[in-house]
């Protein structure tokens, strides 16, 4: 159930501006609910799942962190990394225990805790110094071993693996583990698709990833605690190391 309704969220990002409570289309089948999400979370680049499950969000251009009740379709509350908020091209959020995660297209993984309503708070900034040769849009958490997982969305050479970086993290610092090269052929095998282009991660497990986009049916894969692709399937559509310290 939640795996769907973090689908939807993906795909419907856009609507009209709403203070508080997100737009229904009238959705409501069984498990599969629908919301439109506010103009300011028009572009989330990013979904994740508290270990009380609780639904984070980030946009695109602003490390500003947004709580969404799926359930009741309302924004709980939205905290900023910064005072004013820092501003780069996020593509990817991750919680492991208290630490709030935010990953750039560009490899800079930023931390902080989690705060309360309309506040700002002091934040961690570490470069993975992946960005020097892939282009980043996708972050994950494996909370059995305390790592977070960058999933590559194009390398900046001719190759045709999905690359996933696996670093240890906590709030003081992080430490790569070591990068996983998953065969295009391998992916698009179980998905049934020619090409992928992975970017978001939506499940609880961290071995999700998904492709959706404008609307469309997205395509699924399941990889498993080797990073071996298991299992594909496809969404229906559903209508219209180094450390610096941040203020």
């Amino acid at each position: 159930m939640v795996a769907a309704i973090l689908l939807t969220l993906i795909v419907s990002a856009c609507g009209a501006e709403t203070p508080e409570t997100l737009a229904s289309d009238g959705s409501d089948q069984g498990d599969f609910k629908q919301w439109k999400l506010p103009k300011r979370l028009r572009e989330i680049s990013g979904l994740a799942l508290t270990p009380d499950e609780r639904l984070l969000a980030v946009a695109d251009e602003k490390a500003i962190v947004y709580e969404l009740d799926y359930q009741e379709g309302k924004i709980i509350k939205s905290f900023a990394l910064g005072d004013p908020a820092v501003r780069a091209d996020f593509e990817g959020i991750a919680v492991l225990g208290d630490t709030v995660w935010l990953m750039t297209s560009d490899g800079l993984l930023f931390a902080a805790t989690e705060g309360s309503d309309g506040r700002s708070v002091p934040y961690q900034k570490y470069d993975t110094e992946h960005g020097e040769y892939c282009e980043l849009e996708g972050l994950a958490q494996d909370r059995a071993t305390a790592t977070l997982l960058l999933v590559c969305k194009q390398v900046k050479s001719k190759q045709d693996d999905l690359m996933i970086f696996e670093w240890s993290a906590s709030i003081d610092g992080i430490e790569y583990n070591r990068d996983v090269a998953v065969p295009e052929a391998l992916i698009t095998g179980i998905v049934d698709k020619k090409r992928i282009s992975p970017v978001r991660n939506c499940g609880r497990s961290t071995k999700r990833r998904t492709s959706p986009g404008g609307g469309a049916p997205g395509h699924i894969g399941q990889i498993d605690s080797r990073r071996r692709p298991v299992r594909g399937y496809t969404s229906e559509k559903k209508g219209p190391a180094q450390a610096g310290r941040g203020n």
